[in-house]
């Protein structure tokens, strides 16, 4: 007989509720919550009225004892409390029950209320009217949001009586709950990831005015799932038969979770002071990353994606310098150093279909470029310990660059040429560094540009004597090497090679002449 053992528990229960109310003892709620919510969730499943589609006295009965229970675990000890801070002596304070004697000496008390039971109590009472009947999702959205809408309104009228902070912020913090579940189920795809990122942004200003542990720690765990969804989403392909990439409805939506997670990031930072920060900081970069690499890997063109990584590279060198931690600063340098890896890959490996205008050549000059113009961005700390990094990079690069541009025109010595004139900037602009390691590098490079050099004259042959591409090559050559020689600690070395290799030169062409 279900309808009667579910009408005797709720007498049992009841009575043992009202016995806490005139009486102030807290385990005999405890005891009423526990047994009454695990009894009628036993009877729920042993009895088979889980998802009843017609209402019969068994299911009808259970639903009026969930409401008994959600009215008298909760309602009741909302009622008492209000009672004494009406009145203080009209209800005894409230201990536990038991023990009493052995908490006082511990100096363990009882707080006045209960936040736990009334936050949970009315989460039980939805989940089992929820499972009671076969609802669809639309509609048990509905009732969650009915129960919103209820709770919110007791924690407003609360929060007129004076004295009662506790009390209704317990009442908020169920009506956040509830209107979570809600929206989980009345929402879902990008209305549902919108709107939980919204909530835990308003969660995060509210904070700032309510210091509570309890609604700073939903707040974390609710951006902890956007996060995670939002990951999700940034690992999933665009299909392209559908979707434009960027210009779609995802592509916008997750940007925009981002930026909100920029501004998460500056509140908690400027506003709130908060120890998260950093942790929010990193991950709107790291999803900006996936963001534009999601993107601008689905047009299919080599050398996009580097650019796009240079570009994100100088805005996180920026963004970091606003940050307080020192391991911050750290970040923008692992992508740079990405980025780097990246673009010698392109240039050591890759070929593009099209002689020099080609879109691979101009995105890596553009990656170059953006490597170039990255340090102006460093403190001068950063500029002693990073610079010549960047500038070692920046000028490898550039070499490869020129020589992967110039090679499929397939004409000896028009690299070492253009070599030779890098070699020239590269003395100009070494001896405005810092270190003195970096004004051997160009010396490093005039090396191997005369070992090309000669390597040329003494095997190169032309077919044409005098008057071809290869002697003139050569002869310009030798020309950068004076020019070189000007710009060099030790120009004299320089000038001897450069009338060593104009003699080559000279005997070479007669050579050439006489056959």
């Amino acid at each position: 007989n279900y309808v009667g053992f579910i009408i005797y528990i709720c007498l049992i229960c009841g009575s043992l509720v009202l016995i806490y109310f005139f009486k102030g003892w807290r385990v005999l709620l405890w005891l009423a919550n526990v047994s009454g919510w695990v009894i009628l969730t036993g009877v729920l499943f042993f009895a088979d009225l889980e998802y009843s589609r017609l209402i019969n006295a068994e299911n009808a009965t259970l639903q009026g004892g969930i409401l008994f229970g959600l009215l008298f675990f909760w309602g009741v000890p909302v009622v008492r409390q209000l009672q004494l801070a009406k009145k203080a002596d009209s209800l005894p304070p409230v201990r536990f029950g038991i023990f009493d004697s052995t908490l006082a000496r511990a100096k363990l008390s009882i707080k006045e209320t209960p936040r736990l039971t009334m936050i949970i109590n009315p989460l039980i009472a939805l989940g089992l009217t929820q499972t009671l009947w076969w609802l669809p999702a639309t509609s048990q959205g509905l009732i969650a949001l009915g129960g919103t809408l209820l709770f919110a309104l007791v924690a407003v009228w609360i929060a007129t009586k004076p004295g009662q902070d506790k009390l209704w912020y317990v009442h908020g913090f169920t009506a956040v709950l509830m209107f979570t579940i809600a929206l989980i189920q009345l929402l879902d795809g990008n209305w549902l990831f919108l709107a939980l990122a919204l909530e835990a942004i308003a969660l995060h200003l509210g904070t700032r005015y309510l210091k509570y542990a309890s609604l700073e720690l939903i707040a974390h765990l609710l951006s902890l799932a956007v996060t995670v969804m939002l990951v999700d989403r940034l690992f999933t392909r665009i299909d392209l038969d559908q979707q434009t990439p960027i210009l779609n409805l995802s592509s916008l939506l997750d940007l925009l979770i981002i930026g909100l997670w920029f501004a998460l990031t500056y509140f908690l930072q400027t506003k709130k002071k908060s120890g998260f920060q950093p942790i929010y900081w990193l991950v709107a970069h790291l999803a900006l990353l996936l963001w534009w690499q999601r993107e601008l890997e689905s047009f299919n063109q080599p050398g996009l994606v580097t650019v796009g990584f240079g570009l994100l590279a100088i805005f996180f060198h920026w963004d970091a310098h606003r940050q307080e931690h020192n391991w911050q600063r750290w970040v923008p340098h692992l992508l740079s150093l990405v980025v780097t890896i990246m673009l010698l890959d392109q240039l050591w490996y890759w070929n593009a279909t099209t002689k020099v205008f080609n879109l691979l050549t101009f995105f890596n000059l553009a990656t170059i470029s953006l490597l170039f113009i990255t340090p102006y961005l460093f403190t001068e700390e950063e500029k002693s310990n990073f610079q010549p990094g960047y500038w070692l990079v920046t000028y490898a690069a550039l070499l490869l660059w020129w020589q992967r541009l110039l090679e499929p025109f397939d004409m000896p010595g028009l690299v070492t040429v253009i070599w030779g004139a890098m070699a020239i900037l590269f003395h100009w602009d070494a001896r405005r560094q810092e270190h003195i390691w970096q004004s051997w590098v160009p010396h490093l490079l005039s090396l191997v540009i005369t070992i090309m050099l000669f390597n040329q004259l003494w095997y190169g042959r032309a077919e044409t004597a005098v008057f071809n591409l290869l002697a003139l090559f050569n002869l310009a050559i030798i020309g950068l090497l004076f020019a070189s020689s000007y710009l060099m600690m030790n120009g004299k070395y320089a000038s001897s090679i450069a009338w060593c290799a104009m003699w080559r030169c000279s005997t070479g062409s007669g050579e050439s002449l006489i056959s």
